[in-house]
């Protein structure tokens, strides 16, 4: 009998204690956009950089052979 209580009454408080609606799924505070931008900014640094290292492969794929 005590555990029955005991459930009723953390349903009680659980039942009293949450919102009824959740808002914070679709509210983006200035952090999120930040570290967005950060991951965008970060991926293009990334493939610029690789890019940049693997330059000469790149471009002997694309570049002809003269025959004599």
């Amino acid at each position: 009998m005590r555990a029955a209580a005991c459930y009723i009454v953390l349903s009680a408080i659980l039942l009293v204690g949450l919102p009824s609606r959740a808002d914070a799924f679709i509210y983006l505070d200035p952090t999120t956009g930040s570290m967005v931008l950060q991951i965008v900014m970060g991926g293009v640094l990334a493939a610029l950089a690789a890019t940049k290292l693997y330059w000469n492969r790149i471009r002997g794929i694309f570049r002809r052979e003269r025959k004599d």
